[in-house]
């Protein structure tokens, strides 16, 4: 999947995941000015952006196929640049629909955007987000001590926040030098190892920890595989602005489900912000795999 869908269609499960198939009650904005409900991103690898909206009307509606009272625009603040974004009707699988807008365009990277939802009658909804700078990761050398391998990535300390930060095994059951079988995709999060300092993000990849969560993988399968031949590794993560910080600093839908727990959008409600994603891929050299307990495929 190309970033531009790839990204498209999280902004649709963003909302959908929040909101699909309700009407939910919102007492808490009664009686103010909320307009809109907006939940979206800018992403400077994109060539289309997208945000979901929703109208509030003392609750937050589900709305039908029909067209939507809103014009969305979007401006460039430091340019001054204005683009009138497009409205789409998307389908879920559970037969309700949403109202996605959209307007072809990359975001820049470390730019400020504002963007408006406004109504006939005059009410509007404002989100200004900034859009993180352009940083790339990168691999540092590996550590080894006795048996405990790691292998160091390094993020810039310009990135704002990490988000989604994980690293993807491929492996497989080696049968001899040359060819490996049950091959097994296992995805690691490290979320929650990410440490930050003085120049920069650093991400300690356990090797010799992951092959251990890899095994026991297999052994959920039946298969005994105890030195899983490594055939790729990817380091996966989303830079994001600072704003992208939810309560507890976990994406729970039942929390952010609750209106105005976690918003930025000035009258009214939801979430706007911006990121990309990056992927790595790194393969430390024979004698560091091996050290970390896994097989070696000539290749």
């Amino acid at each position: 999947m190309r970033p531009r869908r790839a990204w498209i269609v999280a902004a649709l499960v963003m909302g959908a995941g929040l909101w699909t198939g309700c009407e939910t009650s919102v007492d808490a904005v009664s009686g103010s000015d909320a307009a809109f409900s907006l939940f979206g991103f800018f992403n400077p690898l994109a060539d289309t952006q997208a945000v979901r909206v929703f109208p509030v009307e003392g609750r937050l509606v589900t709305s039908g196929p029909d067209a939507l009272d809103a014009v969305v625009t979007s401006t460039e603040l430091e340019t001054g640049s204005q683009r009138v974004w497009r409205d789409s009707v998307v389908q879920f699988l559970d037969g309700s629909f949403g109202h996605v807008y959209w307007s072809p365009f990359r975001a820049d990277f470390g730019r400020t955007y504002r963007l408006e939802a406004a109504r006939s009658d005059g009410a509007i909804s404002v989100a200004e987000v900034q859009t993180p700078p352009e940083v790339t990761p990168e691999a540092r050398a590996p550590e080894i001590d006795f048996q405990d391998v790691t292998l160091p990535v390094r993020v810039s300390p310009e990135a704002p926040r990490l988000l989604r930060v994980e690293v993807v095994y491929y492996t497989g059951k080696a049968l001899n030098d040359t060819l490996a079988v049950d091959r097994l995709e296992t995805v690691i999060s490290y979320d929650d190892r990410v440490l930050r300092e003085s120049d920069g993000w650093r991400i300690p990849v356990d090797l010799s920890g992951d092959r251990d969560v890899i095994r026991e993988a297999y052994f959920a399968r039946n298969l005994f595989v105890t030195a899983p031949a490594l055939l790729e590794l990817t380091f996966r993560v989303m830079i994001v602005n600072r704003e992208w910080s939810p309560p507890g600093g976990v994406f729970d839908p039942e929390v952010l489900a609750a209106p105005g727990l976690f918003s930025n959008v000035e009258r009214g409600l939801g979430f706007v912000g911006a990121g990309y994603p990056l992927a790595l891929d790194i393969l430390p050299g024979d004698d560091v795999i091996k050290k970390a307990g896994f097989t070696v495929l000539n290749r």
